[in-house]
Protein backbone atom coordinates (compact mmCIF):
# COMPACT_ATOMS: atom_id res chain seq x y z
CA UNK A 1 0.00 0.00 0.00
CA UNK A 2 2.77 2.47 0.89
CA UNK A 3 4.60 1.68 -2.34
CA UNK A 4 1.45 2.38 -4.35
CA UNK A 5 0.93 5.74 -2.63
CA UNK A 6 4.55 6.76 -3.22
CA UNK A 7 4.30 5.61 -6.84
CA UNK A 8 1.07 7.54 -7.45
CA UNK A 9 2.49 10.59 -5.71
CA UNK A 10 5.54 10.56 -7.97
CA UNK A 11 3.34 10.22 -11.06
CA UNK A 12 1.19 13.21 -10.13
CA UNK A 13 4.11 15.41 -9.10
CA UNK A 14 6.05 14.59 -12.26
CA UNK A 15 3.09 15.68 -14.40
CA UNK A 16 2.45 18.97 -12.61
CA UNK A 17 2.28 21.68 -15.23
CA UNK A 18 4.29 24.84 -14.78
CA UNK A 19 4.82 28.14 -16.54
CA UNK A 20 7.72 30.58 -16.18
CA UNK A 21 7.17 34.32 -16.08
CA UNK A 22 9.50 37.13 -15.01
CA UNK A 23 12.09 34.62 -13.79
CA UNK A 24 9.63 32.83 -11.52
CA UNK A 25 8.01 29.42 -11.88
CA UNK A 26 4.30 28.89 -11.32
CA UNK A 27 2.45 25.60 -10.87
CA UNK A 28 -0.88 25.50 -12.70
CA UNK A 29 -3.87 23.30 -11.88
CA UNK A 30 -6.86 22.88 -14.19
CA UNK A 31 -6.19 26.21 -15.90
CA UNK A 32 -4.52 27.37 -19.09
CA UNK A 33 -1.84 29.99 -18.46
CA UNK A 34 0.16 32.06 -20.92
CA UNK A 35 2.12 35.30 -21.01
CA UNK A 36 0.36 37.90 -23.20
CA UNK A 37 0.52 41.64 -23.87
CA UNK A 38 -2.17 43.72 -22.13
CA UNK A 39 -2.16 47.54 -22.05
CA UNK A 40 1.47 47.55 -23.19
CA UNK A 41 2.89 45.16 -20.59
CA UNK A 42 3.46 41.43 -20.25
CA UNK A 43 0.85 39.82 -18.03
CA UNK A 44 0.02 36.28 -16.97
CA UNK A 45 -3.30 35.26 -18.55
CA UNK A 46 -5.09 32.51 -16.64
CA UNK A 47 -8.33 30.86 -17.70
CA UNK A 48 -10.14 27.71 -16.66
CA UNK A 49 -9.16 24.67 -18.73
CA UNK A 50 -12.56 23.70 -20.07
CA UNK A 51 -11.17 20.49 -21.58
CA UNK A 52 -9.76 19.25 -18.25
CA UNK A 53 -12.60 20.65 -16.14
CA UNK A 54 -15.75 21.42 -18.16
CA UNK A 55 -18.84 23.14 -16.78
CA UNK A 56 -21.91 20.93 -16.46
CA UNK A 57 -24.89 23.09 -17.40
CA UNK A 58 -27.35 20.65 -15.82
CA UNK A 59 -25.31 20.66 -12.57
CA UNK A 60 -23.89 24.17 -12.62
CA UNK A 61 -23.89 24.79 -8.85
CA UNK A 62 -21.53 21.84 -8.33
CA UNK A 63 -19.14 22.67 -11.19
CA UNK A 64 -18.57 26.44 -11.15
CA UNK A 65 -16.42 26.56 -8.02
CA UNK A 66 -13.66 24.04 -8.70
CA UNK A 67 -10.02 23.86 -7.47
CA UNK A 68 -8.37 25.92 -10.21
CA UNK A 69 -5.23 27.88 -9.39
CA UNK A 70 -1.80 29.23 -10.28
CA UNK A 71 0.73 28.89 -7.43
CA UNK A 72 4.12 30.59 -7.20
CA UNK A 73 6.67 27.83 -6.63
CA UNK A 74 9.86 27.88 -4.54
CA UNK A 75 8.88 30.90 -2.49
CA UNK A 76 9.76 31.05 1.20
CA UNK A 77 7.13 33.55 2.33
CA UNK A 78 6.22 34.13 5.94
CA UNK A 79 5.00 37.71 6.53
CA UNK A 80 4.37 40.41 3.99
CA UNK A 81 2.18 41.49 1.12
CA UNK A 82 1.76 40.10 -2.37
CA UNK A 83 0.05 42.63 -4.64
CA UNK A 84 -1.93 41.41 -7.64
CA UNK A 85 -3.73 43.34 -10.38
CA UNK A 86 -6.64 41.26 -11.62
CA UNK A 87 -9.00 41.56 -14.57
CA UNK A 88 -12.00 39.26 -14.75
CA UNK A 89 -14.27 38.80 -17.73
CA UNK A 90 -16.56 36.15 -19.19
CA UNK A 91 -14.98 34.17 -22.00
CA UNK A 92 -16.09 34.93 -25.53
CA UNK A 93 -17.58 32.72 -26.80
CA UNK A 94 -19.27 31.83 -23.55
CA UNK A 95 -18.71 28.27 -22.26
CA UNK A 96 -22.46 27.87 -21.68
CA UNK A 97 -25.72 29.76 -22.35
CA UNK A 98 -26.71 32.15 -19.60
CA UNK A 99 -23.16 33.10 -18.61
CA UNK A 100 -23.72 36.59 -19.99
CA UNK A 101 -27.28 36.93 -18.71
CA UNK A 102 -28.85 35.46 -21.83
Amino acid sequence: MVILIVFLSSIFSSHAQTIKWEGKEFEISKVKASVVQFNGEDVLKVERDLEALPFQVENLAATVDEPTYVKLKNLDFENGIIEVKMLSQIQNPSPFPGAQGQ
